[in-house]
């Protein structure tokens, strides 16, 4: 959530087990009817290009009270390792034993991750401590962070950074906007406040086969109208 006024970004960190609607699309990609389930499922249907992408968006907006969302990327994890390196790596404190996936990866050390442990850092759950999705995303919002920081002393120094950056993915981007204007949203965003990350506050349980993710809608509405509105006093 970009806020033009304060400055300020604000990323919401949905959790792929999160049980919501979401469109069914049948032929030519057209909405054939909904089902109930991870919200990750959402991407399977359609051709895994714009189509996935759209109605992946959709899931989250309806989720997300139907707010509307104006911009919409997708960046795969296999260009995880070429973002993070064009960024000249990233350093993250390694609270997880990475023992056996990825030595280069130490434990209670800070690490200049670099190449395919990028990915190894924000992906891995098989062979850890802790093998949850939960686990997995306190990382991600560790790593965010750090590359955020990265790229913005990296904007600061070189106003082209941002369309370097997203040339160096471009085969793997898919978007509603061309390289431009990304590269307008990624300066603007790497110019303000990065807050916190939120996540979705619930109850995760194990389904019949996988952990499902049950969203708190009190606390969702709560936070819903605490983000996008404002009190009129």
């Amino acid at each position: 959530v970009l806020d033009k006024e304060s400055e300020t970004v604000l990323p919401i960190q949905i959790n792929r087990d999160t049980m919501c609607y979401f469109d069914i699309l049948g032929i030519g990609g057209q909405v054939a009817g909904q089902t109930y389930g991870q919200i990750a499922q959402s991407h399977t249907y359609g051709t895994g290009d714009i189509d996935s992408l759209i109605n992946t968006k959709n899931a989250v907006s309806d989720l997300l009270k139907g707010i509307y969302i104006d911009t919409y990327i997708s960046l795969p994890m296999n260009a995880v390792a070429i973002l993070n390196d064009k960024a000249g790596g990233v350093a993250v404190y390694i609270e997880d034993d990475f023992t056996g996936i990825d030595d280069s990866l130490i434990q209670g050390q800070t690490c200049l991750i670099k190449g395919d442990s990028a990915l190894t850092f924000v992906r891995s759950r098989s062979g850890m401590d802790d093998p949850t999705n939960i686990a997995r995303m306190e990382r991600q919002r560790v790593y965010l962070r750090a590359l955020f920081e990265k790229c913005s002393s990296l904007v600061e120094s070189d106003s082209s950074f941002s369309q370097e950056a997203l040339y160096a993915v471009n085969d793997y981007l898919i978007a509603n906007t061309d390289v431009y204007g990304l590269s307008d949203i990624m300066n603007e965003l790497l110019s303000y406040e990065l807050l916190d990350a939120v996540k979705l506050e619930g109850e995760s349980v194990l389904g019949e086969t996988y952990m499902e993710f049950y969203v708190d809608e009190d606390k969702l509405e709560e936070f819903y109208y605490k983000t996008f509105y404002k009190v009129v006093e």
